[in-house]
């Protein structure tokens, strides 16, 4: 069933709220205003781009994520984005993805925020891949952790789904019955594609195997088994992808090893 959102007006917001919470209480909760001094609300990230607290209500748990920008000019491009979140939920959903639900969205002036849901989760996919690795978890072999992860990005991009941002710490993990669940989040410039797409499907498997340089190599060999297993057109791929983040981390290698003589020297 597709969410119905109402629109509100309150302190200047332009408010889109899921027609389930537009009640009072929760949104005053999902005012901006006064999370710094709040102690109902406990600050996870405070970055160049996003501010990103965590609070409860009713027995739930929500995340609250207003977003910044370093310029004027892209600060501007993103308010006219602001309720893009909810349409890219609802073309996830559509395509059989699982991802929290937007229950508020605002802007005003070139200020926008939304606030999403908290999903049950076992840990994201790097908490969960090292405690495999350590043998603190021991429901799943890395193995198979990494073939069933491998399965998720391929139906992922199968299905035309390019994730804005796709890092380890950006897909949430939850054991079920019949194998892993994986969740998308932070999904601000995901997008739900109809034209061609191969760029951007190499761009997610470059910043995926970029950001877990810790995952053996031979260990990739896993996922790439289910990757095809999920996006059966991918194998030629493969080769180019991993020539391509070989490159990046080393040359990542290199500039860290750089300014760590550089320090040293002073």
């Amino acid at each position: 069933m597709v969410a119905r959102y109402q629109k509100l007006k309150r302190d200047g917001w332009t408010l889109r709220v899921q027609s389930d919470y537009a009640v009072p209480e929760f949104v005053a909760l999902c005012s901006p205003e006064g999370k710094r001094d709040n102690p109902e609300f406990e600050k996870i990230r405070d970055s160049r781009n996003t501010l990103l607290f965590r609070f409860h209500w009713n027995g739930k748990t929500f995340y609250h994520k207003e977003f910044k920008s370093p310029t004027f000019g892209r600060q501007l491009r993103k308010r006219f984005r602001a309720f893009h979140q909810i349409r890219v939920i609802r073309a996830l959903r559509r395509r059989g993805l699982n991802c929290p639900d937007v229950l508020c969205a605002g802007r005003k002036g070139i200020r926008i925020f939304c606030v999403y849901e908290g999903l049950a989760a076992d840990g994201n996919a790097p908490t969960l891949y090292r405690r495999i690795v350590d043998a603190s978890e021991t429901r799943i072999s890395a193995e198979e952790f990494l073939r069933q992860f491998g399965l998720f990005t391929g139906t992922m991009h199968r299905r035309r789904v390019a994730h804005g941002d796709y890092q380890w710490g950006n897909v949430l993990v939850r054991f079920a019955d019949d194998g892993l669940r994986f969740m998308l989040i932070d999904n601000d410039r995901t997008s739900a594609l109809t034209g061609l797409i191969y760029w951007y499907r190499l761009r997610n498997l470059i910043q995926l195997m970029h950001a877990a340089d810790y995952v053996p190599a031979a260990h990739w060999e896993f996922f790439w088994n289910g990757y095809t297993e999920g996006y059966r057109k991918s194998l030629c791929w493969k080769s180019l992808i991993e020539r391509t983040v070989r490159q990046r981390v080393a040359q990542r290698r290199l500039e860290s090893a750089e300014r760590k003589g550089a320090r040293q020297c002073k």
